[in-house]
């Protein structure tokens, strides 16, 4: 069985949704919007956790007063059953805040259950680590290495640092184009053809987070930027942003997510 995340969101509003303490999404609405995004792989078997934050975000130009709602769910793919389900400002509400008083940042976490034979991702069982906000001469290693194989746009390195993260998506959604290794090198070849403008990356701008009972890095900068951006210059409408999650594998800090 495989799951999906599962946001729907209304303008006026900036969506964070964590899965077992793992930022998963973090989107600013205008508009309104329905989306669905995979997420097995960020799951584990037994006892898992969803979690909404919702600030408030970008005014719709059509309708400035209208804010929301915002409703994440997780639901199995093939059947479309809700396992897990937040909704605001409806839990505001029943939880007694008045309708014209919403208090923001709005938070709420819930449990949910998954078959024990749903596969354990790649963090679940790594062993605990020292993550401090500073970060380490490797994570920060980690995060240029990232950035410079968009920098240089050397297709292979930029495929060949997101490996650990496509061999996770195989293993639990299966083969697929889109995770194929040579043709994503083929593919990000001809991208690369048009110039990149990569923001740089000064280590003292960036803060590390342990995740996941400190299995997991989560990089951001300090300035709420994203911490890898990088836009096409002939196409802005080509872009790539991340705040990455590392966790060791193979004695070194390597792409999850």
């Amino acid at each position: 069985m495989s799951y999906a995340c599962r946001l729907r969101q209304g303008p006026k509003t900036i969506a964070r949704v964590t899965l077992n303490d793992l930022p998963f999404v973090r989107d600013p609405s205008s508009a309104f919007r329905d989306t669905a995004r995979p997420c097995s792989h960020f799951l584990v078997p037994g006892e898992n956790w969803l979690t909404l934050e919702v600030w408030d975000g970008p005014v719709s130009p059509d309708s400035p007063q209208l804010q929301g709602p915002v409703d994440v769910m997780i639901q199995e793919i093939e059947t479309e059953k809700t396992l897990a389900r937040i909704a605001w400002p409806a839990f505001a509400i029943n939880a007694g805040q008045k309708l014209e008083a919403l208090e923001m940042p709005f938070l709420f976490t819930m449990k949910f259950e998954l078959p024990e034979e749903h596969p354990k991702p790649r963090y679940d069982g790594l062993p605990k680590e020292s993550i401090p906000e500073e970060g380490t001469a490797d994570l920060v290693d980690a995060v240029a290495r990232l950035r410079e194989s968009l920098a240089s746009r050397n297709a292979k390195a930029f495929v060949g640092e997101n490996a650990l993260k496509l061999d996770e998506q195989r293993r639990f959604y299966g083969d697929s184009r889109d995770f194929d290794s040579s043709g994503l090198v083929a593919a990000y070849e001809r991208r690369f053809q048009d110039p990149l403008a990569v923001q740089p990356v000064e280590p003292e701008q960036l803060r590390f987070e342990g995740r996941a009972k400190n299995r997991v890095a989560y990089v951001t900068r300090k300035d709420g930027r994203p911490t890898i951006s990088a836009r096409g210059v002939l196409d802005p409408g080509q872009s790539y942003e991340l705040d990455p999650l590392f966790v060791r594998h193979d004695g070194r800090w390597t792409l999850l997510a």
